[in-house]
């Protein structure tokens, strides 16, 4: 357990977080915003580009009520 004084870590758990995000970083073409893309916003993207829409959209179309809501995955 994370935090336990009984406990010895071979390494601090921020430098663990800082050597995973290096590797996303420097092994996919994976990036992050620092906003947040709306369902609505994401559409007009599918519309204008023809880029397929993420597989959990019901047959191309935002699930629900999520028009609000940010694109996950």
């Amino acid at each position: 357990m994370l935090g336990n004084p009984g406990h010895k870590h071979k390494y601090r758990s921020t430098c663990l977080v800082g050597v995973f995000l290096s590797f996303l970083a420097l092994s996919s073409d994976a990036s992050f915003d620092r906003h947040e893309v709306t369902h609505r916003e994401y559409m007009k993207f599918v519309q204008a580009t023809g880029h397929p829409p993420p597989e959990y959209w019901n047959n191309g179309r935002i699930p629900g009520e999520m028009e609000s809501e940010p694109v996950v995955l």
